[in-house]
């Protein structure tokens, strides 16, 4: 903590020495809001005024003070413990079982004086989901498989090519032509 604030505090003071060397006894000229005039000829021969205000720049700065660690409220502590001890009686009450399916992928290489390698690649671990076994468990599940769908599907962006919606458009004009002309041979299909 101490090598923070010697540091903050060496920064501060940085930052404030060129402030307190500033003589600008000779070129300053105060005006009446409290900005100091400066007179600053550039290379090119050009002279140009420049207004500061070294009220405002020269700040009264304290020293970093870092905040109090936090500390654990007594009710969320309590909370966590009854939680914990509850788990572990859960625990020691019934034996959970897992069951795991492995795929092992064997390669065997033959080579050309007739050496037969194989290698085992490692098992790729797969956990395998437990089924729901009543009605009511796999309709909630295809139920949110529905609804994350359907979330999807609005996000996704739906574009059509100009060319394909008028194709389709022509198509469908032209099905209404064929329908229009054909109306009265179907009128006396159905009557016979």
């Amino acid at each position: 903590m101490q090598d923070v604030l010697s540091t903050l505090s060496a920064t501060v003071n940085d930052l404030e020495q060129p402030m307190s060397k500033m003589s600008l006894a000779d070129k300053q000229q105060e005006s009446e809001d409290g900005a100091t005039k400066l007179s600053l000829k550039h290379a090119d021969g050009t002279e140009t005024n420049v207004y500061v205000q070294l009220d405002s720049m020269s700040g009264h700065y304290l020293p970093f003070t870092p905040p109090p660690p936090p500390q654990p409220m007594s009710d969320m502590l309590a909370e966590a413990e009854e939680a914990s001890a509850a788990a572990e009686e859960l625990a020691e009450q019934e034996p959970q079982t897992r069951i795991y399916k492995a795929m092992v992928t064997i390669e065997e290489t033959v080579d050309a004086d007739g050496q037969c390698r194989v290698v085992a690649h490692s098992p790729q671990v797969v956990e395998d989901e437990a089924q729901p076994r009543s009605f009511l468990e796999r309709l909630a599940l295809r139920q949110l498989r529905w609804e994350d769908a359907r979330q999807m599907q609005d996000r996704a962006m739906h574009t059509m090519s100009v060319r394909r919606i008028r194709k389709l458009k022509m198509k469908k004009q032209k099905y209404k032509k064929l329908r229009r002309r054909t109306r009265n041979e179907r009128r006396k299909l159905d009557r016979l």
